[in-house]
């Protein structure tokens, strides 16, 4: 990133990453997901600086603005508040793990990690601009990120956020009954178990998670 703003690296700073949401992963805002971050030097990667929101509790953050740029797609935004940082100076390096709740994971939540360079270096010579402003650092939250459940809804699942969790729970044992049940067809070739019958024919669901036997 080539224009970087610069910053007297003894100085407070700000800024904001914007999340860009196509698949409304994040609802009506970030009050039901969880993130950390950090910023740090990318000369002296030791010194970092920590934020972080979890239940309530927000670290060295606060909720952004929400956007809709011309193309409807929606952002919404975090902004990091570096007070007291301590970090010495040079180009300015950011790492943010989002935790999105997901019933097919089984803590709950599914976590998108971003890694990349700031618009901002710290340096010794004072700011060039006469004073610290909001930069703005775009994330984007590709499609995939929609939680598993809606995008079963969206091929036609109809049940419940819920049931389609416990569903997904009991994926090991469905997977187990049938590695047992093509052990059993091996040994016997038929339901006879002579080897002079037909051969069943079994069949995984994974929409409803039902084994055909």
């Amino acid at each position: 990133m080539e224009d970087r703003q610069k910053i007297y690296y003894k100085s407070d700073f700000d800024f904001e990453v914007s999340l860009y949401d196509y698949s409304d992963v994040l609802g009506k805002g970030l009050e039901k997901c969880e993130f950390e971050g950090r910023v740090f030097s990318e000369l002296y990667r030791k010194h970092e600086y920590r934020f972080s929101h979890s239940g309530k509790v927000w670290r060295h953050c606060a909720p952004g603005k929400e956007r809709v740029d011309a193309m409807g797609n929606r952002s919404i935004g975090i902004r990091v508040i570096c007070d007291r940082h301590g970090l010495p100076p040079g180009p300015l390096l950011l790492e943010l793990s989002v935790h999105f709740p997901d019933t097919a994971y089984p803590d709950g939540f599914r976590t998108h990690a971003h890694r990349s360079r700031l618009p901002i270096e710290l340096v010794e010579d004072g700011c060039d601009c006469g004073c610290p402003g909001i930069e703005s650092v775009h994330v984007t939250l590709p499609y995939i990120y929609a939680s598993a459940y809606r995008q079963a809804v969206e091929q036609g699942y109809a049940g419940s956020e819920e049931e389609y969790g416990r569903m997904l729970a009991s994926l090991p044992e469905t997977v187990e009954r049938m590695d047992a049940a093509l052990g059993k067809l091996e040994e016997g070739g038929c339901p006879g178990g002579d080897g002079s019958g037909p051969v069943k024919v079994i069949r995984f669901d994974e929409d409803t998670g039902t084994l055909y036997i």
